[in-house]
């Protein structure tokens, strides 16, 4: 609907409009042409550089997710690491406003660098944001990080927040916490059948092929 030209809320129809550039940050995480939504993101930050540095910070951080979500496209690998750097200087203020920048970060320091991101996943606090979701998050991705060094340590982080997840009134953190507690349970020797089950009867964003997949792994 949003990205139809011949649809009323084709999202350029509003270019005109005071808000238009939330829009802009916002929607180009969807679009799939990795091009067109770099261009948009230069033009948001190159917009909110001297007059908003709470959305540049913002899409900053959007932006780094949509170029290591897109990293089998040159032109995303091309901007990366100049947006990780951006990232960094960020965090240097230790502003509280943008502790959510140290998940993206360390996300990006785990797939991209041999550095220990550890840090960056465990400053976040559970009152970061207006809900649990950020620490959850945090907490999960510095598990999958010890999965590979330290898998006891792994399952000790999730079974942890684990209370906090059962809590949580977002289906898609507990989606992502089932999908990634199987694979740490599988790496320490226990067969996820229970998550597997749940994997497929509550599938990541009603993808049931990308569960299926999921699960065909550990059935191999």
């Amino acid at each position: 609907m949003f990205f139809c030209q011949l649809n009323k809320y084709y999202y350029k129809n509003y270019e005109d409009c005071e808000n238009y550039l939330y829009l802009l940050r916002n929607i180009s995480y969807y679009i799939d042409d990795v091009s067109v939504a770099v261009q948009n993101y230069e033009q948001c930050l190159y917009a909110f550089k001297l007059k908003d540095p709470v959305n540049y910070n913002r899409t900053v951080s959007n932006y780094l997710c949509y170029l290591m979500r897109h990293n089998f496209d040159n032109s995303a690998i091309a901007k990366l690491d100049a947006i990780a750097k951006e990232t960094q200087e960020i965090l240097e203020y230790n502003d509280e406003k943008y502790m959510y920048l140290n998940n993206n970060y360390g996300i990006y320091l785990m797939r991209y660098t041999c550095e220990d991101p550890s840090a960056y996943f465990s400053c976040i606090p559970y009152s970061t944001g207006t809900t649990e979701t950020p620490y959850i998050y945090a907490q999960i991705n510095l598990a999958l990080y010890y999965e590979k060094v330290n898998p006891t340590m792994a399952l000790y982080i999730m079974r942890d927040i684990q209370k906090l997840v059962e809590k949580t009134p977002v289906p898609r953190t507990k989606q992502f916490y089932n999908i990634n507690l199987a694979m740490i349970e599988y790496s320490n020797g226990i067969f996820p059948q229970r998550l597997i089950e749940e994997i497929k009867n509550k599938p990541l964003r009603g993808n049931m092929l990308y569960a299926e997949q999921i699960c065909t792994t550990y059935a191999l």
